[in-house]
């Protein structure tokens, strides 16, 4: 007994067929390069050329254009500064000053005691005037005692003004140094309107 199956083939293709309500189409891709078939030479396709460009790319080669623009005018080119080399002195191992070269207390005193009674004979006492003055007296007793000649020696000076009111006024001061070495010098002035206490320390540089 022999049974005959009969199989129908479509040779129509998938994109030819059609039905009822639905539509089949191929999406093809235009060529950005078309060829001569007469020169075999490859043109660029004009719809290619005519393509929407990505807007992000536009943006971002504008701002990286900008930013390098912005750089360009930032920068300033400034002359390199003078280096000062700097000296070096050998070590001299001293730990006491040279003969004769001693810090001199009463001596430093009389010279304090004359800069503050002519700056302050015709100085009546005036709060913003005073702070001033007192910073300006600090520095010049300063520089006047380095003046004097005390080599290897670092001098602090510190000047108070306050207004005289007939008041009892006490300061005191204390410091950690080496008494065979060191020492300080205290001067004091007064008038009718402020008085003025100097007080100079000397450290010496071991």
């Amino acid at each position: 007994m022999s049974t005959s199956v009969a199989i129908k083939v479509d040779a129509t293709s998938p994109s030819e067929k059609k039905t009822d309500g639905e539509v089949f189409g191929t999406w093809k891709r235009r060529p950005s390069i078309i060829s001569d078939a007469n020169t075999d030479e490859e043109k660029p396709n004009p719809a290619s050329l005519l393509k929407r460009r990505s807007t992000f790319k536009g943006i971002a080669t504008g701002l990286l254009s900008m930013r390098r623009m912005t750089k360009g005018r930032i920068s300033i080119t400034t002359a390199p500064e003078e280096v000062k080399p700097k000296i070096r002195m050998e070590n001299t191992y001293k730990t006491d000053p040279d003969e004769g070269k001693e810090f001199r207390a009463m001596k430093v005193e009389d010279v304090v005691s004359s800069i503050l009674e002519k700056e302050l004979c015709n100085e009546n006492y005036e709060t913003d005037r005073c702070k001033n003055l007192a910073c300006d007296l600090s520095v010049m007793i300063k520089n006047r005692v380095k003046k004097m000649g005390f080599p290897r020696y670092r001098i602090i000076c510190n000047v108070i003004i306050g207004q005289s009111l007939e008041q009892g006024v006490e300061m005191a001061s204390q410091c950690i140094w080496s008494p065979s070495t060191d020492n300080f010098s205290c001067s004091s002035y007064r008038n009718g309107s402020l008085f003025a206490v100097a007080t100079v320390h000397a450290v010496y540089y071991e």
